[in-house]
């Protein structure tokens, strides 16, 4: 006769702890991407452009005081 080793119930295979795993990795994966989606364009990282501020930063001084250097 053959032995044929018991299985518990409580005991995953190997098959089913692999997807807890890789499911697990996934949604950390999912949870870190949008942590630095909201990092690096949240609603408070956006500012809205309007005609005056527009204006001033193209009038600015720094836009013309001659600091750039021509590069080869």
């Amino acid at each position: 006769m053959m032995d044929v080793p018991s299985s518990s119930s409580n005991v995953p295979s190997s098959g089913a702890r692999y997807w807890r795993e890789i499911s697990a990795v996934l949604a950390l994966k999912t949870l870190g991407f949008a942590l630095i989606y909201l990092l690096c364009f949240g609603p408070w990282n956006s500012l809205e452009p309007n005609a005056a501020t527009m204006f001033r930063h193209l009038m600015s001084p720094a836009a013309g005081n001659g600091s750039e250097t021509a590069h080869d």
